[in-house]
């Protein structure tokens, strides 16, 4: 009996040790599978856009400048699909890392139209019970009229599950216009 108990204890704490890889690996995967799509998705529109700025802050517009800057939050303009009409996007960490709120750790998309009116709901680009973005940097290089250089969005984010958070994944991409700024 005491040979059985010992085995059964020695083998139920393997059990729970490999359940507990198990979980942080697939949380893990979870962080960097959405963080992949995030950015995948980011990075399509900046691509199709122009005049790109370095914000200041959540949801700030700076429509029809260009500012090239490392900040929390970039936009760009874009046009609608058919291309008669100009809107405009921004991207930042929204709230504040020091807020309470259940936002916390959220990418927001925010769309504008030409007089800085506000488009339709904010959109999240992930969801907090998933993945909580820690911090999160934009660089726009080549935006200034007249610098004879292709405009380039950097971008650099580091997240953790919500369960896990001392394991954090980091990510970054650099997209350009994509069409030619000479």
């Amino acid at each position: 009996m005491s040979i059985f108990t010992v085995i059964m204890t020695v083998g139920l704490g393997a059990l729970v040790k490999m359940t507990n890889s198990y979980n942080i690996s697939r949380d893990q995967k979870t962080v960097a599978d959405n963080l992949s799509f995030m950015m995948e998705s980011m990075m399509r529109e900046i691509r199709l856009g122009s005049n790109y700025y370095s914000g200041s802050g959540a949801g700030t517009t700076f429509i029809g400048e260009s500012y090239d800057g490392t900040t929390s939050s970039v936009g760009f303009s874009l046009s609608d699909p058919g291309g008669a009409r100009g809107y405009y996007m921004s991207y930042s960490l929204d709230p504040d890392l020091n807020s309470s709120s259940a936002d916390f750790g959220v990418l927001k998309r925010y769309r504008y139209d030409s007089s800085s009116k506000r488009l339709g709901p904010v959109a999240d680009l992930n969801d907090s019970q998933t993945v909580v973005i820690d911090e999160i940097t934009f660089a726009v290089i080549g935006s200034l009229a007249g610098d004879n250089h292709q405009p380039l969005v950097w971008i650099r984010v580091k997240a953790h599950s919500p369960r896990y958070p001392d394991l954090t994944i980091s990510l970054q991409t650099l997209a350009s216009q994509r069409s030619l700024n000479f």
